[in-house]
């Protein structure tokens, strides 16, 4: 008898672990600014926490509030992957000024949405073509900000984010 309570407490156990520990695919993940890579005056990686969530490279897939900091969105079919693009920031940390160097093929463009943690929209910019922006960052509060960057081109769309801190 102690025996049979024992198999059917122990089956009881399972199953309200594994409905309490089963992921809810209705769920999306949850977004945490972690870590930032720094970078020098000239762009390149100097410290900081290398893996960093994927900052600052292509290829982002975005939860719902992610994708509603943009207007639309593209799809991504006859994509040029042979083409270089890329968003690197310096300095960061940064003070005064962020600079971004951005890397695009001709015929392309970027929009860019700078966000705090609760992806309020600080600055934005759309349809840029340049190479290089600076933002100014001097009356931003010292904090981690995100960068959220779409490369444009024809009927393709390459997504990637990073993050900023304000010192």
């Amino acid at each position: 008898m102690v025996r049979v309570l024992t198999y059917f407490a122990s089956i009881i156990l399972l199953v309200f672990v594994m409905i309490n520990c089963s992921p809810d695919s209705s769920q999306e993940t949850s977004i945490t600014f972690k870590g930032v890579i720094h970078f020098d005056e000239n762009g390149s990686p100097i410290g900081g926490d290398f893996d960093d969530d994927g900052d600052w490279q292509i290829g982002d897939i975005w939860i719902d509030e992610e994708e509603e900091l943009f207007d639309s969105e593209l799809q991504m079919i006859n994509c040029d992957v042979n083409e270089t693009y890329f968003c690197s920031p310096f300095p960061n940390p940064c003070t005064d000024v962020l600079n971004l160097f951005i890397g695009q093929p001709d015929g392309s463009t970027i929009d860019l949405r700078f966000v705090d943690e609760d992806l309020n929209i600080v600055i934005e910019f759309d349809d840029l073509i340049s190479n290089t922006l600076s933002i100014q960052t001097a009356n931003l509060a010292k904090d981690t900000f995100r960068i959220y960057y779409r490369f444009q081109h024809d009927d393709c769309e390459f997504r990637g984010h990073g993050d900023i801190l304000v010192e």
